[in-house]
């Protein structure tokens, strides 16, 4: 088994919940805040066999998309070494993924 801890934007978050539930996959779902952006985001924690693996990453990649976002020449100015004159482009992942084995799990 493998605990998936996949970190998605939160304007994909509720197709992406729904179309989980579609699968009949179980998650929990959590509201978090990036460090770097500072927006929001889901995080969902799903526990999953590892034949199911291949099928939930493809559902979180067709529901999660990435986008492009614009930094004020304020909060640039916090991570480079020079004040810029334009918004700086950045590039949003769509969903961040973690898998780890999972050595134990109990349900009471």
């Amino acid at each position: 088994m493998k605990l998936v801890i996949a970190i998605i934007q939160d304007q994909d978050r509720l197709k992406l919940a729904k179309a989980l539930r579609q699968a009949e996959f179980q998650f929990t779902r959590l509201a978090t805040t990036g460090g770097f952006l500072k927006h929001g985001n889901a995080t969902f924690l799903l526990a999953v066999k590892d034949e199911q693996l291949d099928q939930l990453l493809e559902i979180i990649k067709a529901h999660s998309q990435t986008r492009t976002e614009y930094l004020p020449p304020a909060v640039a100015s916090t991570l480079l070494d020079q004040m810029p004159t334009q918004p700086i482009e950045v590039t949003v992942n769509g969903a961040t993924i973690f898998i780890v084995p999972i050595e134990k799990m109990i349900k009471f």
